[in-house]
């Protein structure tokens, strides 16, 4: 299995910032600079945002939402290591 995967699975609560400049450090000998760091999360950002849209709803989801918001309080939360 790949290192970064491997790592990745072991270590899932662990902030991306700190992902990317270990698996560059330990992986590929590059030391990131901060604007090279903040550049690498925000592309990061823009795939998973790009990939999120792209994905096909949840069987069921858009039914429920569409019959109980007005009867229920919905919240968006994400994990704090993401």
């Amino acid at each position: 299995m790949d290192k970064v995967m491997v790592h990745h699975l072991a270590n899932g609560v662990m902030y991306r910032f700190e992902k990317f400049r270990l698996y560059h450090k330990e992986f590929l000998g590059i030391d990131l600079t901060e604007s090279e760091l903040a550049d690498l999360a925000d592309q990061f950002s823009h795939l998973v945002l790009d990939k999120v849209v792209a994905a096909p709803y949840v069987q069921g989801a858009y039914e429920f939402l569409s019959e109980y918001h007005n009867f229920y309080d919905f919240f968006l939360c994400r994990h704090a290591g993401t």
